[in-house]
């Protein structure tokens, strides 16, 4: 019987010992001390419980600390009430907006690298939108979505002619993508206007 086998740490000792070692960088193990380990767990036996525990974990089920039902309701209890107020969220809205948001590129959406030329800027989606009375033109639409968007009739970006472009909801222009349907679809609509 080695002198380690049955000593156990005493409460402050192991504590201290958690303290030391608190913030120290994590070391990989040598070889010679991942040998060292292995042999030291060989004929170790588990519970079916802590068999279960470490299953749980490796599968992802239970990463990082496993939280009695206690501690997480002392979680929640300091937690409650945090959320941001409506005022709070407007505001932190309006900051990011522009050149206050970090994502902020100078505006690249006219840049050499831009699918859109410069003719199709806002005033030009705006004449369209007022034309199409702020209303999605896609007669088959149930969403009506608030969010309104010019649609190049035959997805060419380049051809900015009022008579090329047409406004949809967000909803009905991210399913236009079956070109041939929504092309002619959206011609008849568009020449139906000017006959």
């Amino acid at each position: 019987m080695s002198v380690k086998e049955g000593f156990k740490h005493t409460e402050e000792t192991k504590r201290k010992m958690s303290e030391t070692l608190k913030g120290r960088p994590k070391k990989p193990f040598t070889e010679e001390h991942k040998k060292k380990i292995s042999k030291a767990n060989k004929g170790r036996v588990f519970t079916e419980e802590h068999k279960k525990k470490l299953s749980e974990t490796a599968k992802g089920k239970n990463k990082g600390r496993l939280r009695s039902e206690e501690h997480k309701k002392k979680i929640s209890e300091a937690l409650k009430g945090r959320s941001l107020s409506e005022e709070t969220r407007k505001k932190i809205s309006k900051a990011m907006i522009g050149q206050s948001n970090p994502n902020w590129r100078g505006g690249p959406s006219f840049s050499p690298y831009s699918p859109y030329p410069p003719i199709f800027n806002n005033e030009l989606k705006q004449f369209v939108k007022d034309r199409d009375n702020n209303e999605c033109q896609n007669p088959y639409c149930n969403y009506k979505s608030k969010k309104l968007t010019v649609h190049h009739i035959n997805y060419n970006k380049n051809n900015c002619s009022q008579f090329n472009l047409i406004t949809l909801c967000n909803s009905c222009n991210s399913k236009a993508n079956n070109i041939h349907r929504w092309q002619r679809l959206y011609k008849k609509i568009l020449w139906s206007k000017y006959e």
